[in-house]
């Protein structure tokens, strides 16, 4: 939003909130494509950690590593997913405000051109 100086009134660049907006969407997108890449990790160091073992049960040696592994990436998750509901809703704000803007100079434009001038 810029201000004209003039009256008091500011103008604000629709096209821009809308390009953040869907920009802020990809992000969103991106950081949602995280979370099932912090499972395949947990995934895969308890495979290796099970690898070699007779019952290929995890072998207990990596049982803390793997704890810690666990709690970190559940943390993140949760970080993550936390972030991804953030900028989520923020694209939507900035979505609905320049809908808002846009309806309201619609509106405004359509009262303003029935007005009778004869």
């Amino acid at each position: 939003m810029t201000d004209t100086g003039k009256n008091g009134h500011i103008a604000a660049n629709v096209p821009t909130l809308r390009d953040v907006s869907t920009r802020l969407g990809g992000v969103a997108d991106d950081l949602a494509a995280l979370l099932p890449e912090l499972k395949e990790i947990e995934a895969a160091a308890r495979k290796s950690a099970a690898a070699n073992t007779v019952d290929g049960s995890v072998s207990p040696i990596f049982s803390p590593l793997l704890a810690s592994l666990s709690s970190v990436t559940k943390k993140v998750g949760d970080n993550v997913g936390q972030l991804h509901a953030n900028v989520s809703g923020d694209a939507a704000a900035l979505k609905k405000l320049a809908d808002d803007m846009e309806g309201t100079d619609h509106s405004h434009g359509a009262q303003i051109a029935g007005i009778v001038t004869t």
